[in-house]
This record gives C-alpha cells, structure tokens and sequence, in this order.
C-alpha cells in the first residue's frame, strides 16, 4: 500500500543548525555582575572561532536531540528545533505531529544518516532514515551552509519516499 507524501518544508534561517538550546548561563554566587554579564554574553553568541572546535560536538549533540524528537514522533517540536528563530504556534506543531503519527501508527526502532557530504564553499547536506518494526520509513533531507563560524539551514525536506529525498544530492 502506497502511503501518502509528507510535504516538503524549504525556508532560508539565519540559526545555527542542531546547536543545542542555549539558555543563561549558570554562574555562582561569587561572581560580579561584570562576570555573570560576560558568561550570558559568551553563552548566547553564534559560534565563534574559539569555539570551533566543538562546532562538530555542538552538531552531533543537537543531531542527537532532532532524532530524538523524530524517533518520538514529534516532527512539529523536531521542525521547532531546527528554526528556533521561527516560532511554530500549538496548532502548528500538533499538526505537525499529527501528520506524523498519522503515517506511522507504529514508533520507531531505528534511525541512521543514509547519507552525508560535504560540498564546496562550506556547504554540506544530510539524509537522514527513520524505521518501524514494519518496515516504514521516514526520510529527512537537510541542506546547510558553515560561514563565518556559523551553520545554517538553507533547506530542508521529508517525505515517505527514499528516491525523494535521495534524488536530492
């Protein structure tokens, strides 16, 4: 039985991709306010070059939390993620959700990256699968762009379809 396709969603986002939520930092009462100020500051800067080195651990971490959200089904909070400077009302990500669950009834046992490259100029782009014990699956395309000590997401599309997705690269 064929499952109908999940539409596909391209917006242009000035944020960095998969970087983990950063709220205030955390300093201890013996600290000035000079310092506390310094460490909020540092703490919500877009990657620099100091921190660049943990730019590919800052990438993996928030990998780690999108499929997490995929993998619980949550594509709206998934989606919410990856454009935080876009704010997705309640309907919108219940929606979202909907959609999702609507297709999989079943959770899902596994996920992988099929497939990752790296372009030129600092562009790189990302397929990502999703499975059920029924072997259902959920393909995710991510089109991103590192400039300037930053990652953005150019593009992203999902669909029920592999050539879909994969016919992207």
């Amino acid at each position: 039985m064929l499952r109908p396709k999940i539409y596909a969603l391209s917006v242009a986002l000035s944020v960095a991709l998969f970087a983990p939520q950063v709220g205030m930092a955390q300093t201890n009462d013996t600290s000035s306010d000079a310092e506390s100020a310094e460490t909020d500051e540092a703490a919500t800067q877009p990657l620099t070059i100091e921190r660049r080195t943990n730019q590919r651990t800052s990438f993996n971490e928030g990998l780690a939390q999108f499929n997490e959200f995929i993998m619980q089904g949550q594509l709206g909070e998934a989606i919410a993620f990856l454009r935080p400077d876009i704010e997705l009302g309640q309907d919108e990500i219940a929606t979202l959700d909907a959609q999702l669950t609507e297709l999989y009834s079943d959770v899902f046992t596994g996920q992988d990256t099929v497939r990752s490259e790296s372009l030129k100029g600092g562009f790189r782009q990302e397929m990502l699968a999703y499975w059920t014990d029924k072997g259902e699956y959920f393909y995710v395309y991510v089109l991103m762009h590192s400039q300037n000590d930053s990652r953005r997401v150019l593009h992203i599309e999902y669909n029920t379809e592999f050539h879909s997705v994969f016919s992207l690269f």
